[in-house]
């Protein structure tokens, strides 16, 4: 479990220090959402046994650090080159599920990740398509369109 809090959510904040001096709309905004939908599709997909992370007998309970720190510091990122590189945005979706696909066929791999009941890397791969796709949704829906001075955050 102490593998999961450092892995899963301190190092990714620390790496996503800078962005919150930079991109605090993002961060504010993001973070929550992308924290929401990570947990929703991680509990669903625990409890219907398709997957399992190291420590196995903590279940939901060990995607807790990396539902609160990896996913939704991926989802900032993923918004800050939105604002970035104008026009690609469905690219980015594809390249950042294809990221995180990749950091997962690694756990699978190691076996810190077990699938069972029929999943493999291609449910995977749509299993982060969609999240990053809502966060693509709500981006351009909401965070977008926000405008906040400095002295408001």
């Amino acid at each position: 479990m102490l593998l999961n809090i450092i892995i899963g959510f301190i190092i990714p904040w620390i790496i996503a220090t800078p962005l919150f001096l930079k991109f605090k709309k993002n961060v504010l905004l993001i973070a929550p959402f992308a924290a929401m939908i990570s947990l929703l599709f991680n509990v669903i997909g625990i409890q219907l046994g398709w997957w399992l992370i190291q420590p196995f007998k903590y279940e939901v309970i060990a995607t807790i650090p990396i539902d609160l720190g990896l996913y939704p510091v991926m989802a900032i990122y993923l918004t800050v080159l939105f604002e970035k590189i104008k026009g690609r945005y469905l690219l980015l979706v594809l390249l950042f599920t294809l990221l995180t696909t990749f950091l997962e066929f690694i756990a699978v791999i190691f076996d810190y990740v077990l699938y069972s009941n029929g999943w493999n890397i291609g449910y995977t791969f749509i299993s982060y398509l969609i999240p990053y796709f809502l966060v693509y949704l709500y981006y351009i829906k909401y965070v977008k369109k926000l405008s906040f001075t400095y002295n408001e955050l």
